[in-house]
């Protein structure tokens, strides 16, 4: 059960999402050793919720604490080059799944960490959940059976410009109007 005490606004979410998705790059860059930024967050009703482009793979985490929800890194066919990074050479059974877990754990920890910092709140992940093949596809399902009202999408960018990934934010619940979120200053003001 989720401890927030009230929605947040539209806009709130998406300042929360770009914060979020900065970091997501920064973290898939320090494991990939490259730079990696973020775009802009793309906000889209849930319902009307399709991935920019089709990622096979993916890592999806339910969120729960002060801002409920999923979290989820689309990610394309992993390259050999990108699976020798990620595995360092462990060519054992499950290595490769395993290191998709743990590159996602990395990411979506970030994501989540750098959203709690600003709503002074914490946030826990569930365990991963791994999808090897349509991950956009498990993701639009599970978005559909949360019945959330938004998503929000940044694609992660190399810096050759190249897509190398999507952090998918949807959160639980949005505030009807303005005066029903919490004001959320930047001096740490929590007050209802």
């Amino acid at each position: 059960m989720s401890e927030s005490k009230g929605a947040l606004t539209l806009s709130e979410l998406a300042e929360l999402s770009s914060v979020g998705a900065s970091c997501a790059g920064t973290a898939l860059g320090m494991v990939l050793g490259r730079d990696v930024v973020a775009g802009a967050p793309r906000r889209v009703r849930a319902a009307d919720y399709r991935p920019s482009i089709d990622w096979p793979t993916g890592v999806i985490f339910e969120a729960d604490g002060f801002l409920a929800g999923l979290v989820a890194i689309l990610l394309p066919d992993p390259s050999s080059a990108t699976l020798n990074k990620l595995i360092a050479g462990d060519r054992r059974e499950g290595a490769v799944e395993s290191a998709l877990r743990e590159l996602g754990n990395i990411v979506a920890s970030h994501t989540v960490s750098a959203i709690a910092d600003e709503l002074s709140g914490s946030i826990l992940l569930s365990i991963p959940t791994l999808v090897m093949e349509e991950a956009d596809g498990w993701l639009m399902t599970l978005v559909g059976e949360r019945r959330a009202a938004y998503c929000f999408e940044s694609d992660l960018f190399g810096s050759d410009g190249e897509r190398v990934a999507a952090i998918v934010f949807v959160p639980e619940s949005v505030a009807a109007d303005p005066s029903a979120a919490r004001n959320r200053g930047r001096n740490g003001d929590q007050s209802a």
